[in-house]
């Protein structure tokens, strides 16, 4: 079968995959652009696997300095030539800013505790807005989900499981306290009385769950949301592997998403 180079500027379009590659897809998918993008997605999956071997010594460092605190992210590649190019080191030092912003959130407590800051002795803690009068004030909560990659070696799935329980240990969650941190997702260790005495954000969250004011990240009350997610997950894997772009990502989930709405509706 021929194939036009139509099609492989709409199948290049679609993935960002070189080519030849998109010529080759088509070429086996017999003009199928379905079954092109599935045939350059396993590609893709196969391409990773031989290089996962392969080792990344070079790249390069980011600095990224604020007020009172800075991030050092280093960012690997496997040639000394990918670390020179532009778009790398643009890439380096954006990753060095959004890791600079992260931490800047979780080092907000210091103020109250720092003598020279306006926060110092005037700090106080509330749930959100509960919006119309008498509604009730809830305050969304996140956190950390640990676990064990799957691809893991399998001679090591046994320390992984020990670091889990390590980590999470509320000996431990003390130490993060002590040495910085200013949350503590277990209560015996917010209930602690040296940790308590760190900040009065410990006490302020504490009654705002006893007053039943927290909710953990509130999702869309609709059957959907977990095929949803599950969307968002496989076109947001493909663009950081390489096989789409943003654009084309974000496009692909929302008509996903549209598709399984639609079918809700009409049932």
């Amino acid at each position: 079968m021929s194939i036009s180079a139509a099609q492989v500027k709409e199948l290049r379009d679609l993935t960002g995959a070189g080519m030849m590659d998109c010529k080759a897809a088509l070429a086996e998918t017999s003009g199928d652009m379905e079954a092109a993008v599935d045939w350059l997605r396993a590609k893709g999956i196969a391409k990773a696997d031989k290089k996962a071997g392969r080792v990344a010594a070079e790249g390069l460092i980011g600095v990224e300095a604020g007020v009172r605190e800075a991030a050092i992210v280093e960012v690997n590649s496997e040639t000394d030539f990918v670390a020179r190019n532009d778009a790398f080191q643009a890439i380096v030092a954006n990753v060095a800013k959004v890791a600079l912003a992260y931490g800047y959130t979780l080092l907000a407590p210091y103020f109250e505790l720092d003598p020279t800051s306006p926060a110092f002795g005037q700090t106080g803690y509330l749930p959100h807005p509960a919006g119309r009068p008498g509604a009730h004030p809830v305050a969304p909560v996140g956190g950390y989900m640990l676990g064990i990659p799957a691809n893991i070696a399998p001679e090591l799935r046994d320390e992984a499981v020990e670091a889990l329980v390590a980590f999470t240990s509320p000996e431990a969650q003390k130490l993060y306290v002590l040495n910085g941190s200013r949350t503590a997702p277990r209560y015996s260790v917010g209930s602690d009385p040296e940790v308590r005495r760190m900040s009065s954000i410990f006490e302020a969250v504490d009654a705002m769950s006893w007053r039943d004011e927290l909710q953990f990240w509130p999702r869309p009350p609709v059957p959907e949301i977990s095929e949803i997610i599950q969307i968002c997950g496989e076109e947001l894997h493909d663009m950081l592997r390489g096989l789409t772009t943003p654009k084309v990502a974000l496009e692909k989930a929302q008509k996903r998403a549209d598709q399984i709405m639609q079918k809700r509706t009409s049932s």
